[in-house]
C-alpha cells in the first residue's frame, strides 16, 4: 500500500499488507501501469508480428487479425492459430461477452478453417463462463456467442481510467 493512511487502516484489522515507501509511483515501478495500458489498447501485438484489432460497441464485439510481415499461407495459418489462443485470452481478460465476431487471416478452404475452430475451440474451452463458437460465416468470420454475468472491463473502469488519463496528464506536466 502507498498510502500511509490507508496503510495503518488496514494494517489494524491484522491483513498482511506492507507500507510501500519508494519515491518511484507503485504501479510504474512494477510495470502494473504499461499492463493496464495494453488491457484497453485496441490493437494487441502478436508474437509473430501480427497484431488484434478489437472493437467493442452496444451490439457486439469485432476482433481483427492482421497479418503484419506474414506474406505465405503458411505463415497465415500459423498467425491465424497464434490470434486463436489470444482472442480467447482476450475475451475472458476483458470479459466480453454476448455477439462476438472474429475476422482471421484469410483460410484455405473448409479443413483450414475447420482447423481453426478446433484451435479457438480448444482455448475458449478454459474459460468459466459459457462461450459458443457458431462457426465460419461465407465470408469468412468466425461467431461467437460468450454468455454475459457482468459488464465488460471497457465499461466497469470506465470512469476509473477517465480519473487515471487526468492523473497521467497532470503529473507529466
Amino acid at each position: 500500500v502507498n498510502g500511509k493512511k490507508v496503510y495503518e487502516d488496514i494494517s489494524k484489522n491484522n491483513m498482511n499488507v506492507e507500507y510501500y515507501e519508494d519515491r518511484i509511483p507503485m504501479f510504474h515501478n512494477y510495470l502494473i501501469e504499461s499492463q493496464i495500458d495494453k488491457l484497453f489498447s485496441k490493437k494487441v501485438w502478436l508474437k509473430s508480428g501480427g497484431y488484434l484489432i478489437i472493437d467493442e460497441t452496444e451490439a457486439m464485439t469485432v476482433i481483427d487479425v492482421n497479418s503484419g510481415k506474414a506474406v505465405s499461407q503458411e505463415s497465415f495459418a500459423k498467425t491465424n492459430r497464434e490470434a486463436a489462443e489470444e482472442v480467447a485470452r482476450q475475451i475472458r481478460l476483458r470479459n466480453i461477452s454476448g455477439m462476438i465476431i472474429v475476422d482471421f487471416i484469410n483460410t484455405n478452404g473448409k479443413n483450414d478453417a475447420q482447423n481453426l475452430s478446433n484451435f479457438l475451440r480448444n482455448y475458449i474451452s478454459k474459460d468459466r463462463i459459457k462461450t459458443r463458437i457458431i462457426g465460419m460465416t461465407e465470408l469468412g468470420l468466425m461467431q461467437l456467442t460468450r454468455q454475459k454475468i457482468r459488464k465488460p472491463l471497457s465499461i466497469s473502469c470506465a470512469n476509473a481510467l477517465i480519473v487515471r488519463e487526468v492523473e497521467k496528464s497532470f503529473f507529466q506536466k
